[in-house]
């Protein structure tokens, strides 16, 4: 069998391109992995999983934090 034809392995991964995912990241700051995984097919025809973009932003150093505007106090529910 030809090396350049071989399958991938069992259990290996495919890299997700960093530069799309700052790029939307930088557009649109509270974007959802989810609207990332819908922009990054659209846009860049990539397929990429929520839990492998997750991680693929994480080992760039972004996290996730909730905009203080959408956080409901205790004495505001009322």
């Amino acid at each position: 069998m030809n090396e350049r034809y071989r399958p991938a392995a069992a259990g290996s991964r495919q890299v997700i391109l960093t530069e799309p995912l700052v790029e939307l990241i930088h557009q649109d700051p509270d974007i959802t992995l989810k609207e990332l995984q819908g922009a990054l097919a659209d846009a860049h025809d990539v397929t990429a999983s929520v839990s492998g973009i997750d991680q693929a932003l994480k080992r760039l150093g972004y996290t996730y934090k909730k905009r203080a505007s959408l956080r409901m106090n205790a004495s505001a529910q009322g």
